[in-house]
C-alpha cells in the first residue's frame, strides 16, 4: 500500500483494473487530483502504452508519486 495522507484512500489495484477495462494502447490519462499518485501506480503493469499527466496544487504529491514509482 502506498504512502497515503489523502482522504481518499485506494490501491493501484483498483486504478489498474478500470484503466484495463476501459483505456486502449496510446490513451492520455489526465488525473487532475494526483494526491498519491495511485492512479499513476495504476499503471505500471499494463500490457500496453499509456500517457499519463498529473496535476495538483502543491510539490507533496510529485514526491509521493516518486516515492511509490521508485520503490
Amino acid at each position: 500500500m502506498s504512502i497515503n495522507n489523502y482522504w481518499s484512500k485506494k490501491l493501484p489495484d483498483v486504478a489498474e483494473e478500470i484503466f484495463k477495462n476501459n483505456l486502449k494502447e496510446n490513451s492520455v490519462i489526465l488525473d487532475p487530483f494526483l494526491g498519491s499518485g495511485t492512479s499513476l501506480e495504476g499503471i505500471i503493469n499494463l500490457d500496453f502504452n499509456v500517457k499519463f499527466v498529473g496535476v495538483d496544487l502543491n510539490e507533496m504529491p510529485l514526491r509521493y508519486a516518486k516515492f511509490n514509482i521508485n520503490k
